[in-house]
């Protein structure tokens, strides 16, 4: 138990990723990500796919790692889906003090709050804008309507920018581990190998083949990989093929 606590623990505060929501030709919203760890060998044989209910009434899917309370992935169908990246500061010790304190929410128990409680894009978006949290992170955040995606940089108390696909030159919006305008070698290949796939070959198997499977996007730390719209179905993981 004391093992299994302390890979919990250090998973809500230390995990890595790479997000990417992007539109395919015909307006539909694709959200994928890699999740990233330092314990992979382990963490990667406790991960699960759970569909969560509450008096009988389904509420939403994640993946999950068995054990933990939070959730860093998951998707309501037909309405949204988040996922959760690490932002740097802070540092463990003042992230826990934080929560040992109450002076906020772990990021990933409200990312599961608000996936059994918002019942629209909108109420997800203000939920995961305003609530104060232990430590920074970025949310991000894709729906099914045209437009509906956006990268939440958060501090503990508030937003410290938004970025929406309706804004974005692009049709896609790429978050890993660097704030806006930070250098990152594995946000810029990202974004390289998308525009080399290009908006008319977008799919949920080219987001996880071409896009999430390549290097350095997916790296020897990967626990999983997943590319779903809140439309379509879940494409499952190679890993898992």
């Amino acid at each position: 138990v004391g093992s299994e606590m302390c890979i919990r623990d250090r998973y809500e505060l230390t995990t890595f990723c790479t997000g990417v929501i992007a539109k395919d030709k015909n307006g539909v919203i694709m959200h994928g990500r890699n999740l990233d760890f330092f314990y992979q060998d382990i963490v990667a044989n406790l991960t699960a796919h759970v569909n969560f209910y509450k008096n009988g009434v389904f509420l939403f899917k994640a993946e999950v790692i068995v054990g933990s309370v939070g959730i860093l992935t998951g998707y309501k169908p037909g309405v949204f889906g988040i996922s959760i990246n690490q932002r740097p500061g802070g540092g463990f010790t003042s992230s826990l003090m934080n929560i040992l304190r109450g002076r906020g929410w772990p990021v990933s128990y409200w990312l599961r709050y608000v996936l059994t409680n918002a019942e629209t894009y909108d109420e997800a978006l203000k939920m995961l804008s305003e609530q104060r949290l232990a430590a920074g992170v970025y949310y991000v955040l894709s729906g099914i309507n045209e437009g509906e995606g956006v990268i939440i940089t958060r501090s503990t108390q508030k937003i410290d920018y938004l970025k929406f696909l309706s804004e974005s030159e692009d049709w896609f919006i790429v978050q890993t581990n660097s704030d806006e305008g930070v250098h990152c070698d594995r946000k810029e290949m990202t974004e390289k190998h998308l525009n080399q796939l290009g908006q008319e070959n977008l799919s949920l198997d080219t987001l996880l083949n071409d896009i999430l499977s390549a290097e350095p996007t997916r790296f020897n730390a990967t626990i999983y990989s997943i590319a779903y719209s809140c439309l379509l179905y879940t494409s499952p993981s190679p890993r898992d093929s």
